[in-house]
């Protein structure tokens, strides 16, 4: 009986632990795009920031 009990609780853990993972590998799928969408979207404000020819402008005359 006690047996029993230790092959179950040993599974449980084991099956907690796996969901755990699941979760985790998800969690590090999702902060990963959007990570990349949030560089994405930085990089796009910047690009539109430089090719503007109001900053150019005002950039070139303080130089």
């Amino acid at each position: 009986m006690r047996l029993l009990e230790f092959i179950l609780s040993i599974a449980l853990i084991a099956h907690a632990n796996g969901d755990v993972r699941a979760k985790d590998e998800l969690y590090k799928r999702k902060s990963r795009s959007s990570l990349c969408l949030s560089a994405l979207l930085i990089g796009t404000s910047f690009m539109f920031l430089f090719s503007s020819n109001d900053f150019r402008g005002h950039v070139f005359m303080r130089t």
